[in-house]
C-alpha cells in the first residue's frame, strides 16, 4: 500500500498532509481515463502477437455495461478519497495563511523597531556621510517592506488558487453520489431490459426458422412428393383465401428477414446523454488542481497588486499599511479555502401573519475595508477614502423585504410593480421603512432596524475586496442581480439570482436599500465601529445602497453609494431589508 501522507515544509513550519500523487491513486486515474475512452469509442485495442500490430475489436452490450460500472466505482474511490481528506487540506489551508500572518507581523514589527533606530541615529548623528548612509538603510528597509508585502501575499494567491480547485472537487462528492445512484439504477434497468431482449431474439429467431420452413414446405417434401407439387399448386390458385394467407405470411417473413431483429433495440438517449455528460465533467474535475498549479505557477511573474507606498510617506505608516493590508487578505482568502467558511453562518426564520416567513442570516463581528480604492476608475468621490471598519455581530434579511412580507405586517403594498407578491417591495421612503421595522419588533419581540451603511457593505462585500462581491469581471453580473441590462425595466422574485458568499441574495440590483445613517458626501471622519453616521442639524437625507433593476454595471458595484429624502419621496425602484441586532445600540 502506498504511503497515505507526505511531509512538506513551507516556510518556517513541516505539515503531515495526504498525497494526491500517490501512484495507486495516479493508477485510479489512469484507468478512469482508459475506461472513458473505451466506453466513448466502443472499441477495445489488443494487442496482437509482440505487440506489432493493434487489433480494435468492438464492445458488446454486456460489455459496454461492465466497463461503465467500472468507470464508476473507480470514479466514485477517486472522488470519496478528497471528500475523506477534505478537512485535513482546510485545515492546512488555514494553518498556513495564519503562519503567513503572524510572519509578515513580525517583521513589519521588527522593520519598524530598526526604522526607529534608524531615525534616533539620523536624528542624532552630525556627519554628512553617516547622514547619507542612514537615507540608503532607510531606502533598504523601504524596499525590504515592500519585498515582505509581495512575497507574503502572492503566497496566500496562490493558496488561493489550489484550495480553490481541491474544494471544488471535494465539493462534487454529494452531485456525483446522486449521479451514480441515478446511472446505477438506469445500468439495472438496461441489464434487465438487455436479457429481456436476448430471450426475445432468441425466441424471433426460432419464429423466423419456422416462417422459413412454412414458405419453402413444398421444397423440402419436393423429393419425397414429387410429381404431387403440381397438384398442390393447382389447389392454391383455386383457393384464393389459402393464396392470400401464404402471400401474407411471405410478406410478414421477408420484413423479418430484412432486418436483424424486429424489435431492435434502442439505447436510451437520456442515459447516454447523461454518461456523455459525465465523461466531460469528470475529465473536467480531473484536470482543475493541473490547471490550478499552473495558474499559481503563473502568479509568480504576474503578481502585481501590492500597491507601493509613496516615498514621501512615513515609513511606519507605510509598514502598518501592509501588515494591516495582508491581515485583511488572510481573512479573505480563508473564507475560500477548503471547507466551510470560516463565517459560521446561522439562520432563523420570523413568523409573520398571514403564513408569511421572514429569513435571516446571522453574521458574525469582523473588520472589513469600506469604500473604493484609489485605484478603482469607476470608484467616486462619496465612496472614499477607502477605510478599515470593526463590525459587531448582527443577523440581515436573506432577502430584500418582499410585498408579501411588507403587507402582512404593515397591511398595505405600496408597490407599482404587483405582478408577484415575492417582488421586493418599491415605492417606500425611509420613513415607511422605518415604521416597518418598528412594527416587525413588536410582533417578534426583537429589535429590527435598517442596517448602517457599514453593516450593509460588510454583509453585501462577504469578505471581498474586488469591485462586485463575486470578483471584478462584469461580465458575470447577470448571474448575481438584475439590472439595466437583463431586469426588462421591473423588478423580480428575490433569490433567483445567485447569492454572496455569505448566502444573502439580490445585495446588488433588484431595488435599491435604505440604510440607518445620515447621509455624508464622503467617508471622511466616518465611525470605524459600524455604527450608524448620525449628524447634528439633520438634513433630512439618507443613503441608499446596491443598486436597482434600472441601473448599469458600474451601479451596482459593492461601494455604490446614492442618497435621497427620507420622508416623502417613495421611487419604483427604492426598498430595503432589515437587520435584527443582538444587544446592539445604534
Amino acid at each position: 500500500m502506498a504511503e497515505e501522507t507526505a511531509k512538506i515544509k513551507l516556510y518556517r513550519k513541516t505539515y503531515q498532509l495526504p498525497q494526491l500523487n500517490r501512484p495507486d491513486l495516479l493508477v485510479l486515474q489512469d484507468q478512469i481515463q482508459e475506461r472513458q475512452q473505451l466506453i466513448k469509442t466502443g472499441k477495445r485495442v489488443r494487442h496482437t502477437w509482440l505487440g506489432l500490430r493493434k487489433k480494435e475489436e468492438p464492445l458488446n452490450f454486456e460489455e459496454t455495461f461492465q466497463e461503465l460500472e467500472r468507470l464508476v466505482k473507480d470514479y466514485n474511490q477517486l472522488i470519496r478519497f478528497l471528500t475523506d481528506h477534505k478537512d485535513e487540506y482546510r485545515r492546512f489551508f488555514q494553518s498556513l495563511t495564519e503562519e503567513i500572518k503572524e510572519a509578515v507581523a513580525v517583521k513589519c514589527q521588527k522593520l519598524a523597531e530598526t526604522e526607529r533606530k534608524r531615525q534616533s541615529l539620523e536624528n542624532s548623528i552630525g556627519s554628512a556621510d553617516l547622514r547619507d548612509t542612514l537615507r540608503l538603510q532607510k531606502q533598504q528597509i523601504f524596499r525590504t517592506v515592500i519585498l515582505v508585502g509581495r512575497a507574503s501575499l502572492l503566497m496566500l494567491k496562490k493558496i488561493d488558487l489550489i484550495s480553490e480547485s481541491i474544494q471544488k472537487l471535494a465539493e462534487d462528492q454529494d452531485t456525483q453520489t446522486q449521479v451514480f445512484s441515478k446511472m446505477i439504477g438506469e445500468l439495472n434497468g438496461y441489464k434487465q431490459v438487455y436479457q429481456l431482449q436476448l430471450e426475445l431474439d432468441s425466441l424471433e429467431k426460432e419464429a423466423i426458422e419456422m416462417a422459413k420452413v412454412a414458405i419453402n414446405l413444398e421444397q423440402y417434401l419436393k423429393p419425397i412428393i414429387g410429381q404431387f407439387q403440381g397438384l398442390i399448386d393447382r389447389v392454391v390458385t383455386i383457393d384464393g383465401e389459402l393464396s392470400r394467407s401464404v402471400s401474407e405470411v411471405e410478406s410478414l417473413v421477408q420484413n423479418i428477414l430484412s432486418s436483424e431483429s424486429a424489435v431492435s433495440f434502442r439505447k436510451n438517449e437520456n442515459l447516454s446523454a447523461s454518461l456523455l455528460n459525465f465523461l466531460v465533467t469528470s475529465e473536467e474535475k480531473r484536470g482543475r488542481l493541473a490547471i490550478a498549479l499552473e495558474r499559481a505557477e503563473q502568479e509568480g511573474w504576474q503578481w502585481t497588486e501590492v500597491e507601493i507606498p509613496d516615498e514621501e510617506i512615513e515609513l511606519e505608516t507605510a509598514i502598518q499599511r501592509i501588515n494591516n493590508h495582508v491581515i485583511e487578505r488572510v481573512g479573505n482568502f480563508i473564507t475560500s479555502v477548503v471547507g466551510d467558511s470560516p463565517i459560521p453562518q446561522t439562520s432563523f426564520t420570523e413568523n409573520l401573519p398571514n403564513g408569511v416567513t421572514l429569513k435571516m442570516v446571522s453574521l458574525p463581528a469582523g473588520q472589513f475595508l469600506m469604500g473604493s480604492p484609489d485605484s478603482d476608475p469607476d470608484a467616486r468621490d462619496n465612496e472614499k477614502p477607502q477605510h478599515q471598519v470593526q463590525v459587531n455581530s448582527f443577523a440581515i434579511g436573506k432577502y430584500p423585504v418582499t410585498q408579501a412580507q411588507y403587507e402582512a405586517v404593515m397591511g398595505t403594498n405600496p408597490s407599482y410593480f404587483k405582478n408577484n407578491p415575492q417582488n421586493p417591495v418599491e415605492k417606500v421612503s425611509w420613513n415607511d421603512a422605518q415604521a416597518f421595522c418598528q412594527k416587525l419588533s413588536q410582533i417578534t419581540g426583537k429589535t429590527y432596524r435598517l442596517p448602517t451603511e457599514a453593516e450593509w457593505e460588510y454583509a453585501c462585500r462577504a469578505g471581498t475586496t474586488t469591485r462586485f462581491y463575486f470578483g471584478d469581471d462584469a461580465n458575470q453580473l447577470g448571474d448575481y442581480a438584475w439590472y439595466d441590462g437583463n431586469s426588462q425595466k421591473t423588478t423580480h422574485p428575490v433569490g433567483q439570482k445567485r447569492p454572496n458568499a455569505w448566502g444573502l441574495h439580490d445585495m446588488i440590483g433588484n431595488v435599491w436599500e435604505w440604510c440607518e445613517d445620515d447621509w455624508h458626501s464622503t467617508h471622511e471622519n466616518a465611525p470605524r465601529d459600524g455604527s450608524a453616521w448620525i449628524k447634528n442639524g439633520n438634513d433630512n437625507r439618507s443613503p441608499l445602497r446596491g443598486g436597482s433593476w434600472g441601473i448599469n454595471p458600474d451601479g451596482c458595484r459593492s461601494a455604490i453609494r446614492t442618497f435621497n429624502d427620507r420622508r416623502v419621496l417613495r421611487y419604483l425602484n427604492f426598498g430595503f431589508r432589515v437587520v435584527c441586532v443582538f444587544g446592539r445600540t445604534l
